[in-house]
């Protein structure tokens, strides 16, 4: 009998000790590094108490999602999203719990796009990354960047390479592909939306220049080729993508963009007219350009739902290149007539620069901060350049001739 009794004593004791389950424990961190970096910088954090599937763990930064990009009970590794400057939270979420990594120091990198002349007075494609240059082209052949955009793992630019034919050209990091094999091509802008990579120019269909856009490579047409025409610049909003640029109407250039492929015309062609830039802000469609006036001078002008505004007062000429809007606040970088001209809301404001030796050709908001890419005028040799808040920063030493066409900063 006592046996027996030993024997249902020492099951139960098995039957409670199977039963009893090791509670989960929160995350702990003991280390995150790097502790500063910019957008797509990747970060581990180390400690104890993760998960190793990626999708159950969270980090956030500022309160805003990362993504994970790997997983392990010990470690995780995520890439920093798009962020104001400043310094930020991080924090590792469970099912469990939570955990506060510290905090991470969030450094815009700028990226300007242009060109800088070699000693054989060619120009050479590049882009400026935090003021370090990164050269696309040999200087063979003429080439001058117009626009650059990123993805977490490249750097995609776009430009022109002026040969016979002229070619329009986007490179991925280091690759080049051409937008055409037989005709004249040319290539203005370049985005990129999630996965897809957008690119707006033009190619000749032996004698007509016929308005595209290509995506992930696929050209599409938004004329039929019967007119001249040409795009030289493209956003996406939501499910749409507006392109804006020029379509012969008659005998004159009319100022147009395009609706997922369909015209919109923002002048009737009784005098030249160009879109230059378009962006969409809250269902607003906001396009600058200019208009030729009945005294034959360039007209800086913003459309606003197909609305114009003038910038300039039509005694000489002047140009809109590059709009963004902030809020209520219309930002535009052109040329007033008396020299490189930044418009806030129709006023023009002050910049570090003398005018009439200076061209800006693209503007770009992120956080407050405000920054402008273009070229200034030293000693008869233009010099590549951004500003900051109204504040220069040089790209070059100013010895040979370089100019910046398009900025971007995360």
């Amino acid at each position: 009998m006592r046996n027996l009794r030993l024997v249902i004593s020492l099951f139960t004791c098995l039957l409670v000790l199977s039963n009893c389950k090791k509670t989960p424990s929160p995350p702990v961190i003991s280390a995150m590094q790097p502790l500063s970096g910019g957008y797509g910088t990747e970060v581990v954090i180390t400690g104890n108490n993760f998960s190793g599937q990626i999708p159950e763990n969270v980090v956030t930064i500022n309160n805003l999602e990362a993504e994970v990009i790997n997983a392990t009970s010990t470690a995780i590794t995520f890439r920093v999203p798009a962020l104001a400057e400043g310094e930020w939270p991080v924090k590792v979420i469970t099912d469990v719990g939570e955990a506060t990594a510290g905090m991470f120091n969030y450094q815009y990198t700028v990226y300007v796009a242009g060109c800088e002349n070699n000693s054989s007075v060619r120009n050479i494609g590049k882009y400026w990354k935090n003021g370090n240059d990164v050269a696309l082209t040999d200087g063979t052949v003429h080439t001058i960047l117009r626009a650059v955009a990123i993805t977490p793992d490249d750097i995609w630019a776009a430009g022109n390479e002026y040969s016979q034919p002229n070619r329009g050209k986007y490179w991925r990091n280091s690759t080049a592909y051409p937008l055409s094999s037989t005709y004249e091509s040319g290539a203005y802008d370049i985005i990129t939306q999630g996965d897809d990579v957008y690119i707006a120019g033009f190619e000749s269909n032996g004698t007509i220049d016929v308005a595209k856009y290509w995506k992930n490579g696929t050209p599409v047409s938004l004329t039929n080729g019967t007119t001249d025409a040409c795009a030289y610049s493209l956003t996406v909003s939501g499910t749409d993508l507006y392109v804006a640029g020029i379509e012969v109407k008659g005998t004159k250039p009319a100022a147009t963009y395009w609706k997922n492929n369909n015209p919109v015309y923002l002048t009737d062609g009784t005098y030249s007219a160009r879109a230059s830039d378009i962006v969409i802000s809250g269902g607003d469609v906001y396009v600058c350009g200019q208009e030729r006036n009945a005294g034959n001078f360039n007209v800086a002008k913003y459309w606003k739902n197909g609305s114009a505004v003038s910038l300039s007062d039509g005694l000489t000429n002047a140009w809109a290149y590059s709009i963004a809007i902030k809020g209520t606040d219309i930002h535009i970088v052109g040329n007033n007539g008396s020299g490189a001209c930044y418009w806030k809301n129709g006023t023009p404001v002050t910049v570090d620069c003398t005018p009439g030796v200076t061209t800006f050709t693209a503007i770009f908001l992120i956080g407050s901060d405000i920054f402008i890419a273009g070229s200034e005028r030293t000693a008869d040799i233009d010099h590549a350049c951004y500003w900051r808040n109204g504040v220069k920063d040089l790209l070059t030493d100013g010895t040979k001739l370089s100019v910046a066409n398009g900025i971007l900063v995360r």
